[in-house]
């Protein structure tokens, strides 16, 4: 007497369905893992960011002293810079300086010598104190400034002449002045790189925005107010 023997195994079809569930929770797994990996990095260089002008803040508060170096006419305030960021390959895409105002040529004019940084750097000429750059993907994609707390409405069209952002071969920098909180702001156009232009169509600068990217084109923005009030959005 003969007795059929069934074997239970997976077809093809049955295996191809699940690895293809095995494929489909690993992709989602990945994606979520690198959406979070932007997401806290981006946020990171924007506290870090913030954290870098409210310590020039603090050095204008009287934190930070240079009178071995400097006497009190000659040392102004500190201050932070954002360089062209708007020229292809430019570093200043990912980087910004931190520096102290002195009296060098025009006040709130970030006066540097290239590769010369740091305190001791101060007494070449060169007002750096420190280089900040971005170790991940995140780069400065926008800084707009106005007359009327609107710069941080980056991409949202404003007709009423109060916003402008800046365009390449611009910079900014934003300082403080011995022993005052408030902010001052310079913007620094590419034809007149030694003129501090503090108004925008004609009235005084109220506040600043810089727009920070990840690279899965999450953005964060940092204002600065003319208060000195400083907010990440």
């Amino acid at each position: 007497m003969f007795r059929l023997r069934i074997k239970k195994a997976f077809t093809v079809v049955e295996m191809l369905v699940v690895v293809g569930i095995f494929v489909l929770i690993a992709s989602v797994i990945l994606f979520n893992s690198r959406s979070f990996s932007n997401s806290a990095n981006l946020q990171n260089v924007v506290q870090d960011t913030a954290m870098s002008i409210r310590k020039v803040q603090g050095y204008a508060l009287g934190f930070q002293n240079f009178q071995t170096q400097y006497s009190a006419d000659q040392l102004q305030g500190f201050g932070i810079y954002f360089g062209d960021f708007n020229t292809t390959g430019s570093p200043w895409q990912k980087k910004y300086a931190l520096f102290a105002d002195v009296d060098f040529g025009t006040w709130g004019i970030y006066d540097s010598v290239p590769g010369v940084c740091g305190a001791g750097a101060l007494l070449l000429n060169s007002e750096c104190l420190e280089e900040i750059t971005f170790l991940s993907s995140e780069k400065i994609t926008n800084i707009c400034v106005s007359s009327n707390g609107t710069s941080n409405l980056i991409g949202v069209p404003v007709f009423n002449g109060s916003m402008d952002c800046l365009v390449s071969g611009d910079a900014i920098t934003i300082y403080f002045t011995r022993p005052r909180p408030d902010a001052q702001f310079c913007r620094i156009r590419q034809l007149a790189s030694n003129v501090c232009e503090s108004t925008v169509f004609g009235v005084p600068i109220s506040d600043v925005s810089i727009e920070i990217t990840a690279a899965n084109n999450m953005k964060k923005i940092i204002t600065i107010w003319n208060t000195g009030q400083i907010a990440i959005k």
